[in-house]
């Protein structure tokens, strides 16, 4: 603190006069603080000094004609790289822009393809060459070569900047190059292509494959003038000129999960092969198939109580109240019944189902049961079958762990639904009393969910809205039809009013159950898919069959007998470890050798 100041011009003169420099013991520290920073500080600067000039990472070469070689995996790195680079071309060739192909979807799809294969190409190029004069010692490392050398030597996998398209993860570096050069070979041949329309494409070499079966949709839409939502696409086994001017040539397509007919097509496992692998539930898909038809017939009946309540209000008084009770306990009725056979497929038998109420805490699910005996028999046969392959099997990628858990954790469970979630929506809308009224309002029910929806969604023009609002009438056009028709039956005495509401309701309430099965239609096509991937592993053969019973059956036991055995180790001849040992080894025994190290016993089993 300042001495006693009487005035401003004191106090300043005692700030000027404090020294520059002050002791750590100023601001509360010990006297050795500046030592232990500058210390610290130092020490941090040798370390970063010695990473950069680490003699395993970069050497000089006059180091070598000192007897001083490169460590083993940088001679080995180097000799990739080499590799590597000889099989890569130096350059791609850009596609020519010109006022015609400019217009052409397709040839901005490849454009950009060759664009992105050229700027990839470059980079790893430049990686490589950077790589390889680190391993001559003409370099030393930086933090990028560093990132470069702990991917593709400690941990043998991609650096990421090279990873400019999807690949699986489990995907080594010397997988991926290879995979890159075919890549970039394809590449090549596009872009010295004088028409790609015709080119042979490898659909799986493409960095964006969904951008090219998009380009050529665009491209036969805009030559012959069609809609996008008018096409569909075909995949046949042709040759090459037997192709039309609406093709294109893919190669290198492998079909999982279907099988090639006669007709040069493929087709998916059909539902018998599924049903009848799960034939040891039926007795449990039967019950449940009765209860869906009980539930299904419902509705038909529900929509004849429905109609008969308008004929009731035109009664006396005194009839009115007697019909009116009577009709709501039909209401009753059909619920009842509803959830009679809603309990039969999906529950127990319903006479039971009190019963069970008061004794069990839970019911069995039929249909459920079904399913998941299903599921659990697919996972066993299919496990039984991977079981008895060989090692190579497991080596092909279509046989990857990551694709066989997939088959049991996401398959299995799609295949469950075609006996559940499908098996109760048909045996609910298909009704056995009502397929006339199903069959009569089921084509404007399809116009409408599959027309009429999914084009006001994608619409492009505006005459095409036009066209999709217009059809939406169409539903309401067939009610003043039918209630027309009707009337002209009444005034001419053919049927009486109730008869004419009996009919329109059970045709509407039906007709829009049936429409209603397209939402299971997501379902059936997931369910073929998988069924079919895991019949294909089901039944896929082996070279060796190590579960077969065939053939003869030899017991044996061992027994094992060793005379004079000697052995050292290589790197040390002149210490003997087994010195004409004998011994003998019958079957259930267990045999240990031990030994004295310094103070130590060792034993080896």
């Amino acid at each position: 603190m300042p001495n006693e100041t009487n005035s401003k011009d004191e106090f300043i003169n005692w700030v000027i006069n404090i020294k520059a420099l002050q002791t750590p013991n100023w601001i509360g520290l010990p006297n050795n603080a500046e030592k232990v920073l500058l210390a610290e500080r130092g020490q941090e600067f040798i370390r970063k000094m010695i990473k950069m000039s680490n003699d395993e990472l970069a050497y000089e070469a006059d180091d070598l004609e000192g007897n001083k070689q490169a460590p083993t995996w940088m001679v080995q790195f180097s000799a990739q790289c080499k590799s590597w680079l000889d099989a890569l071309p130096q350059q791609l060739q850009h596609l020519r822009r010109t006022k015609e192909n400019v217009c052409d979807p397709l040839f901005r799809f490849f454009e950009r393809e060759i664009n992105l294969g050229a700027r990839l190409l470059s980079d790893i190029r430049r990686d490589l060459n950077e790589l390889l004069s680190i391993c001559c010692g003409d370099q030393k490392q930086n933090n990028h070569s560093r990132q470069l050398i702990a991917a593709l030597v400690k941990r043998k996998r991609v650096p990421a900047n090279w990873l400019q398209f999807s690949v699986p993860k489990d995907v080594t570096a010397h997988e991926w190059m290879r995979d890159f050069v075919q890549r970039i070979e394809q590449l090549k041949r596009l872009s010295l292509s004088k028409n790609l329309t015709y080119e042979e494409v490898w659909l799986g070499g493409l960095f964006v494959p969904e951008a090219y079966i998009t380009a050529t949709r665009q491209l036969i839409s805009q030559t012959n003038g069609w809609s996008l939502e008018q096409m569909y696409m075909h995949v046949t086994k042709k040759k090459k000129g037997q192709l039309n001017a609406t093709a294109f040539t893919l190669t290198d397509l492998r079909a999982i999960g279907c099988v090639l007919c006669e007709s040069d097509k493929i087709k998916l496992k059909d539902e018998v092969h599924i049903f009848r692998f799960n034939t040891g539930n039926w007795h449990l898909a039967f019950v449940g198939l009765i209860g869906c038809s009980i539930s299904g017939l419902a509705v038909p009946f529900f929509a004849l109580v429905y109609a008969q309540i308008f004929s009731v209000f035109s009664e006396p008084l005194d009839q009115l109240q007697s019909d009116a009770l009577f009709w709501a306990a039909m209401f009753l009725l059909v619920g009842f019944l509803n959830a009679f056979g809603f309990f039969i497929s999906v529950f127990v038998p319903p006479l039971l189902l009190f019963l069970l109420l008061l004794i069990l805490p839970f019911w069995a699910n039929m249909l459920g049961r079904s399913g998941e005996a299903l599921t659990k028999k697919l996972r066993t046969e299919a496990f039984r079958n991977l079981m008895r392959q060989d090692i190579a099997f497991f080596d092909d990628e279509r046989h990857s762990t990551g694709k066989l858990c997939t088959r049991f954790a996401t398959d299995t469970p799609n295949v469950r639904s075609k006996c559940r979630e499908s098996g109760i929506g048909g045996g609910r809308k298909h009704p056995n009393g009502a397929r006339s009224e199903q069959a009569a309002v089921l084509p404007p029910q399809i116009r409408l969910s599959f027309v009429c929806s999914p084009s006001c969604q994608y619409a492009p023009s505006a005459h095409l809205r036009v066209r999709v609002h217009l059809l939406s009438i169409v539903d309401l056009l067939h009610v003043r039809f039918a209630f027309w028709v009707g009337s002209l039956f009444v005034l001419n005495g053919i049927i009486r009013p109730a008869s004419v509401f009996r009919v329109f309701f059970a045709i509407a309430f039906c007709g829009q159950s049936v429409g209603q099965i397209s939402s299971f239609i997501p379902d059936v096509v997931k369910a073929r898919l998988a069924g079919s991937l895991l019949f294909h592993l089901i039944e896929y053969p082996s070279l060796i069959d190590s579960l077969s019973d065939r053939g003869n059956d030899q017991k044996f036991a061992g027994h094992i007998q060793f005379h004079s055995v000697s052995f050292t180790y290589p790197s040390r001849p002149d210490i003997s470890v087994l010195n004409r040992m004998s011994f003998e080894v019958k079957a259930g025994q267990t045999v240990a050798f031990s030994y004295k190290l310094f103070l130590h016993y060792l034993f080896l089993f």
